[in-house]
């Protein structure tokens, strides 16, 4: 398994259900171009607290990062990591960028931080 290959999305998506979300992650919509470490480009989407694959239609905003920066911030739940990489250019924003901003303010739910630690889990 890989990191936002089709049977990680699969595992992904078991472990998300029933998993409640910050108010402030509902009505967020942020497209993903994720620079995986091989080359390949992947499509994603963040869609009130959660990833999707492929874009939405919808997005306010949609992001460019290196695989790290992603796995960091959707994996890990550290949003906070990805402002530095933000500040030096290393995350290409279009769009409504105060979205990303909002992300790395807000606290997440006891489920997310359990939720974190078993994504964690996928990939080791």
């Amino acid at each position: 398994m890989k990191f936002l290959d089709e049977s990680w999305f699969e595992k992904y998506n078991t472990l998300s259900k029933g998993v409640g979300v910050p108010a402030e992650f509902e009505a967020l919509r942020v497209n993903l171009n994720v620079k995986m470490d091989d080359g390949e480009v992947v499509a994603a989407s963040y869609i009130g607290g959660f990833l999707k694959k492929g874009h939405t239609q919808n997005a306010e905003t949609t992001m460019t990062a290196k695989e790290s920066i992603v796995y960091a911030a959707v994996v890990l739940g550290d949003f906070k990591s990805a402002l530095p990489a933000y500040f030096t250019k290393k995350i290409k924003v279009e769009g409504e960028q105060g979205a990303l901003v909002k992300l790395a303010t807000v606290r997440p739910t006891e489920s997310q931080k359990t939720f974190y630690t078993e994504l964690k889990k996928l990939l080791l």
